[in-house]
């Protein structure tokens, strides 16, 4: 009986540190979300010495191969100093105590290339470095060509701290095209992140952890 009570007090602690183990902090935290076909991704978090916009990364042409792509779109402009295009890497400033940010215009596309499953196409998050304790993301279906007939939700919670697990987004409509410059050829989403969930969400994500509903879940809105 003492045995079982120390197993079950172990366990207990486990679950309860193992978050702090795996934390980050605010200036050096670092995530990927990456297709599930080929390894066509982009990185995104904090790192010591970058600043929100263009920190010197070149663009990447992402036609050399076939497969599938998510990757950041950059146009040269007010907040982006650099070229336009493709990017694999976007390191921001800190985000305060409270506060969010958000990594604009995602494009999802396959080149040469049919996916696994048709016209859709999975998508992973790897935690390279966590981020802090309590922080979240939300990944937010911007825009899908009509031809995809795509009838899911279009916004989706995901732990940005601790160990493995807890993405739960479905496999996202995915066009072919060789024009992934056309806005109008892709699927287009953006990353918000928060260093707390937005009170709103609270509710659907409790349930969620909770194994109430589907992991990811919360309500559709409109396109």
């Amino acid at each position: 009986m003492l045995r079982q009570a120390q197993c079950v007090w172990f366990v207990s602690l486990t679950i309860l540190v193992t978050p702090a183990c795996f934390a980050g902090t605010a200036t050096d935290w670092e995530g990927d979300i990456f297709a599930a076909d080929t390894p066509g991704g982009f990185v995104f978090g904090a790192k010591p010495g970058r600043q929100d916009g263009y920190d010197g990364q070149s663009p990447i042409d992402f036609t050399s191969r076939p497969g599938v792509y998510i990757q950041l779109y950059r146009a040269n402009g007010a907040t982006w100093t650099g070229p336009t295009g493709f990017y694999y890497e976007d390191y921001e400033s800190p985000i305060p105590p409270g506060g969010s940010k958000t990594w604009p215009d995602i494009y999802l596309w396959s080149y040469n290339y049919t996916p696994i499953h048709g016209n859709r196409a999975g998508t992973s998050l790897t935690r390279q470095r966590t981020a802090p304790v309590g922080w979240w993301g939300k990944l937010v279906l911007d825009y899908w060509p009509a031809d995809l007939n795509w009838t899911g939700a279009t916004e989706w919670w995901f732990r940005l701290y601790g160990g493995a697990g807890g993405y739960g987004v479905p496999a996202l409509p995915c066009p072919i095209t060789d024009d992934p410059f056309n806005p109008d050829n892709v699927t287009r989403l953006h990353l918000e992140v928060y260093t707390t969930p937005e009170p709103s969400s609270l509710a659907g994500i409790g349930l969620a952890l909770a194994g109430l509903v589907p992991a990811g879940f919360v309500q559709r809105r409109r396109r």
